[in-house]
């Protein structure tokens, strides 16, 4: 056992049979303690470490060993049981989901690179003395936008994918700056879309996602998100939109809180640019209220149809009962058509709630797109939903338009604000 142990800050105890990778830990780790491999200390200690500060456990892939992040998920889930005080920090690849996925289903405290030394290094202090990061003190909770749909099938999470997607673009592009050579898009400029609607997992489907992390493992490991837990677990596209659903299984939910859920949300607002939220029939309306209550922007979405309006009715009624201001809702008539039946300004007056913008009827076109797996952008770049889409957006958030979808950030919300010079 080394002689300095006793006057070493911290004491680390690694559970890998990995010579490189405690050489590489020691050099990272410096002068915040010292590491001893499970190797040199017996078999006793290793079972229960209760003079460690803190277990370092392996979780790195590796082809000739298939069974080992199961082993080292066992591992993880016995030192839980005898230590359960004691942080257990995983060290695997962000660039291999199920190392990450296997280690949070394990029970790990936390989840580390260690390619990623300053990341690593910042885990660790944070692990062994707490404190709030700069960043999160700062960050602001004016970045979210809420899509409200009045009931399910009025086209809501349609619209959350293809806007999310051109927020992204939008946000990746104000990431680049004057560096167009630039691949990898920071959290700062990444859009989440959390697909809270139902059918559950609309939007996955529609961006063609698997649903390999969810809402309620969000919520379980809630306490140690980060940048690069996020990155490594939830479904995102090539463009880097990354997108939390609720479960398949639905009576997970039901140990969820209300509470817990709405921590995640913040969560997710720490570290994301952008939060946009699926709500297309949400059939919480305390969380829904509570959703409206804390976005920067919500909008309820409807259609012509009789059905929707007398939802929009009973869902205006619902939210003003659980204390949400009706001059804070914005009104989106989806698949509008004069010819349908009341126009907008009618559905205005009928509702005393003044219709904040509508998208063209473009069902043809959108299920034609769906049929083949795109979106709208990659099939018709110029279709007058994607114009009225964006016009919407540039009456909501001060952001060019980028040339590829027309985009850019989500900086400063400018309701009623119109560009001068429309896209032709």
């Amino acid at each position: 056992m080394p002689d300095n142990l006793q006057s070493a800050p911290y004491r680390f105890l690694l559970y890998a049979d990995n010579d490189a990778l405690q050489a590489h830990l020691n050099t990272v780790i410096g002068d915040l303690g010292v590491i001893l491999n499970t190797r040199d200390v017996g078999a006793r200690l290793a079972e229960k470490p209760g003079n460690m500060d803190a277990l370092l456990l392996d979780f790195m892939p590796d082809p000739k060993q298939p069974d080992k992040l199961r082993q080292s998920a066992e591992q993880a889930r016995k030192l839980a049981l005898a230590q359960p005080d004691l942080p257990r920090i995983a060290l695997g690849s962000q660039a291999h989901p199920d190392s990450v996925i296997t280690a949070l289903r394990a029970g790990v405290s936390e989840f580390a690179d260690p390619s990623c030394t300053d990341e690593l290094r910042h885990i660790l202090e944070q692990l062994l003395c707490p404190h709030l990061t700069a960043r999160q003190a700062a960050k602001s909770n004016a970045n979210s936008i809420l899509l409200l749909g009045v009931r399910p099938g009025v086209g809501t999470s349609t619209l959350a994918v293809h806007m999310a997607t051109s927020l992204q673009t939008r946000l990746a592009q104000k990431g680049q700056g004057n560096d167009p050579s630039r691949h990898e898009t920071d959290m700062e400029h990444r859009v989440c879309l959390l697909d809270l609607g139902t059918p559950v997992g609309d939007c996955l489907l529609h961006l063609g996602l698997p649903d390999t992390f969810d809402f309620t493992e969000a919520v379980r490991n809630l306490r140690r998100l980060d940048d690069t837990l996020l990155d490594a677990t939830l479904p995102r596209t090539a463009s880097g939109l990354s997108v939390l659903s609720l479960p398949r299984d639905m009576e997970r939910m039901r140990r969820i809180s209300q509470e817990e859920s709405l921590l995640l949300y913040a969560s997710l607002q720490q570290h994301y640019g952008c939060v946009l939220i699926d709500a297309g029939g949400l059939v919480n309306p305390d969380f829904a209220s509570a959703l409206a209550r804390s976005a920067a922007a919500t909008w309820l979405v409807t259609d012509q149809s009789i059905g929707a309006l007398v939802s929009l009715a009973d869902r205006l009624d619902e939210l003003e009962h659980l204390h949400v201001p009706r001059h804070t809702l914005r009104l989106l008539v989806n698949r509008y058509d004069e010819r349908y039946g009341m126009e907008a300004a009618q559905i205005a007056e009928k509702f005393g709630l003044p219709v904040y913008a509508t998208l063209p009827d473009r069902t043809l076109a959108l299920m034609s797109g769906a049929s083949q797996g795109k979106l709208l952008f990659e099939t018709a770049e110029r279709d007058p939903y994607l114009r009225s889409m964006d016009s919407l957006i540039d009456q909501t958030i001060d952001l060019p338009r980028s040339d590829a979808h027309r985009s850019s950030w989500f900086s400063t919300l400018l309701p009623g604000t119109r560009r001068a010079s429309p896209r032709p």
